[in-house]
């Protein structure tokens, strides 16, 4: 198991005391170089590099969708669900399992709906030593210019 199971298993203890915290700040450096925009997806396309779809295949397929207001994909793109990393007990699968350990070409890109869940696609990709970008607008952001729109 993973979390608090997997915590409590490995004979680790837990406190209900609240700790007085002393505030520190933490230098943030974004690696720009990770980030890409709509218009560096539709070059991609263009490239025929891949394209990461992060969301469950029914969101993917455009039998579902619960948020946006146009089902689908980005043309192209194939699907990788992020839950698929891992193992029924939530923790990561062996790592020639994930999707970091599929060919993917040069520098991926990876998606979701809203640029969230895609970052365990990233991380695994990562981790296998593929430099992959993130695209954070994803779904959500592809389908609000005119000229993408998805035909339903």
């Amino acid at each position: 198991m993973g979390g608090l199971q997997a915590w409590r298993g490995e004979g680790h203890k837990l406190e209900t005391k609240v700790r007085q915290v002393t505030p520190s700040s933490y230098p943030i450096s974004l690696d720009k170089s990770m980030i890409v925009s709509m218009n560096d997806v539709k070059q991609a396309q263009i490239e025929g590099r891949t394209i990461i779809d992060s969301r469950a295949s029914e969101r993917y397929s455009g039998e579902i969708e619960p948020i946006d207001a146009k089902a689908g994909h980005i043309p192209g793109a194939i699907n990788y669900f992020w839950k698929n990393n891992l193992n029924e007990n939530k923790t990561w699968k062996d790592p020639e399992e994930r999707v970091g350990e599929k060919e993917h070409g040069h520098e991926p890109i990876v998606y979701c709906g809203s640029g969230v869940t895609a970052c365990v696609n990233l991380l695994a990709l990562q981790e296998a030593g593929i430099h992959a970008k993130l695209y954070p607008g994803s779904y959500s952001d592809w389908i609000s210019y005119e000229e993408n729109q998805i035909e339903t």
